[in-house]
C-alpha cells in the first residue's frame, strides 16, 4: 500500500479554530494528552485498519506454493472452497466487519481464506487482527508473518511497519530484521523509510552510540531534499543538541528549526518560539515568539502551551489581536496549500 499521510500543517478547520481561540487568549491551555493517549489516537486501531490499495492476484493467479507459506489452516480452506474468489471472501469479511457486535472469528476466517487465495489486502487485515488481538491472543510474530508478503509486494507502508515492529521487545528488538525492512522501502525510494531508520540511529547517537550517525544525517538530507516534512525535525535535533559532534551554531539551529516549524511541526514551532524569546540566532522578539507559541500550542505541544500561556499574560490587547490575525492567516494558507 502506498499510503499518503496528511501533511502535518494541513489539519483542517478544527485546528484553524483552535489556533484562533488560543491566539486570542480566550481559552486556557488544557493539559496535553499523555504519550499513551497520543499513540492510541494516532493508531486508530480499535475500529478498522486503513484500506490496502494493492492489486491482489485473482484466484487463477494464486498457486499452491504461495498458499503453503501462509499461517494457519487458510491454505486448506482455500483449496476446499475455490468456487469462491478472493474478492468474494473479502466481501464476506467486510460485511461481517460492518455488523455490531463483530464476530471476530468469522471475520478472521474470511480474511484468511481470501489471503490464501492471493489477496494482499486480506493478508494485511489478518496481520492487523493478530497485531491488535481482535478475537484472538495478540501475537506480533504472527502479525509480522502476515505483513511480510504485503511488504514484499511493494507496499512501503508495511515495510516501515515491520521495521518498527521488529524493534519491539516482543520480537526481540531485532535490529537486523528491523533494518532489513526499513532498507527494503529505502531501496524503493521511500523517504518515510529514510526518516524512520535515521530516527533510530539518531536515538542511538543520543544515547552515545554514534556509529551510524553519519548515515542517518545523509538519509535525512536526502529526505529533506525530496520535501519530507519530518527530515528537518531530526536534523534540527542533531544540530541543536550537537549530537555526535555535529556543529551546533545559532545559524544551523535556526535553519533546521525554522524549516520544521514552517512545515507545521508543533514541537519545532515551540522550539522556534523559545529562540525568539531567548534571542538565539535571531533578535529577541516577543510578538514573533507569541506567534510561533500559539501555533505550537494549537498542536498540543507542552512547551508551546507553556510559552503561549506565559506570553498571553504579558501581551496587551492590541498585541494579542496581531498574533491572532497572523496565526489565522498562517493556518488558512497552510490549509489551502496544494
Amino acid at each position: 500500500m502506498r499510503q499518503s499521510l496528511p501533511h502535518p500543517s494541513r489539519c483542517g478547520w478544527r485546528r484553524l479554530l483552535l489556533v484562533a481561540v488560543l491566539a486570542a487568549g480566550a481559552l486556557a491551555p488544557t493539559p496535553a494528552r499523555s504519550g499513551q493517549e497520543r499513540t492510541a489516537a494516532a493508531a486508530g486501531s480499535a475500529t478498522h485498519p486503513a484500506p490496502v490499495e494493492l492489486s491482489s492476484p485473482t484466484r487463477s493467479e494464486s498457486n499452491l506454493q504461495d498458499r503453503s507459506t501462509l499461517p494457519g489452516d487458510a491454505q486448506t480452506e482455500a483449496l476446499q472452497r475455490e468456487s469462491r474468489s478472493a474478492a468474494d471472501w473479502l466481501a464476506i469479511a467486510e460485511a461481517s466487519m460492518a455488523r455490531h457486535p463483530r464476530d471476530w472469528q468469522e471475520i478472521r476466517h474470511a480474511y484468511e481464506v481470501a489471503a490464501a487465495l492471493g489477496s494482499l489486502q486480506a493478508m494485511s487485515y489478518v496481520g492487523w487482527i493478530h497485531e491488535h488481538g481482535h478475537g484472538t491472543p495478540r501475537d506480533l510474530a504472527l502479525a509480522a508473518r502476515w505483513y511480510g508478503p504485503v511488504a514484499d509486494s511493494g507496499a512501503d507502508a508495511f515495510s516501515i511497519k515491520l521495521g518498527w515492529l521488529y524493534l519491539r521487545p516482543e520480537l526481540g528488538a531485532d535490529r537486523v530484521a528491523s533494518e532489513h525492512w526499513f532498507g527494503q522501502a529505502i531501496a524503493r525510494g521511500s523517504d518515510s523509510a529514510r526518516v524512520a531508520l535515521a530516527s533510530v540511529w539518531v536515538a542511538d547517537a543520543h544515547g552515545g552510540d554514534t556509529r551510524r550517525l553519519d548515515e542517518a544525517h545523509a538519509l535525512l538530507l536526502t529526505a529533506l531534499e525530496h520535501g519530507h516534512p519530518l527530515a528537518s525535525r531530526f536534523l534540527a535535533r542533531i544540530h541543536v543538541e550537537g549530537i555526535g559532534g555535529y556543529p551546533s551554531t545559532p545559524e544551523l539551529r535556526l535553519h533546521y528549526t525554522r524549516l520544521a516549524a514552517n512545515d507545521g511541526q508543533a514541537l519545532m514551532q515551540g522550539w522556534l518560539a523559545r529562540r525568539y524569546l531567548q534571542g538565539d540566532g535571531v533578535p529577541p522578539d516577543r510578538l514573533e515568539a507569541a506567534f510561533w507559541a500559539a501555533l505550537s500550542a494549537a498542536g498540543e505541544d507542552p512547551l508551546g502551551r507553556e510559552l503561549h500561556a506565559d506570553l498571553q499574560r504579558e501581551l496587551n490587547d492590541a498585541q494579542r489581536r496581531t498574533v491572532m490575525e497572523r496565526t489565522v492567516a498562517w493556518a488558512l494558507r497552510q490549509q489551502s496549500a496544494p
